[in-house]
């Protein structure tokens, strides 16, 4: 494409890299990320945060990263139904399944021994 083209409408779609919903994070990514850069940043961030949220009873899975057209995008991954898309569930049925289910229950009771101990 040369300077005078304009972009045919198919070279701005953006289709995102999975379901959920990713949100376009440059606080984190230069303008032109290198090989390395995008590599790091995809494969590393999950991985970390989801030791992280477990060690200290986060109610979260992790956080996905990934590169989409030069750009980085991210999305928080709940603990259950992270790839189901669409809203998250009504607050009464969230409330109930965070004291029944039981990975909702061990990282609550990892959050508050993980404060209980920085008090």
């Amino acid at each position: 494409m040369t300077a005078t083209e304009h972009p045919k409408p198919d070279d701005l779609t953006w289709e995102p890299p999975g379901a959920g919903t990713w949100e376009r994070d440059v606080s984190h990514a230069p303008p032109a990320p290198t090989r390395l850069f995008r590599r790091v940043m995809t494969d590393a961030p999950s991985t970390a945060y989801r030791a992280v949220f477990e060690d200290f009873g986060g109610p979260l899975d992790t956080i996905d990263m990934a590169m989409v057209r030069g750009g980085l995008y991210r999305r928080v991954t709940p603990l259950v139904g992270a790839d189901r898309g669409g809203p998250p569930p009504p607050m009464p049925i969230l409330w109930l399944a965070s004291r029944l289910h039981p990975t909702f229950r061990k990282r609550n009771k990892t959050g508050l021994a993980t404060f209980n101990t920085m008090s």
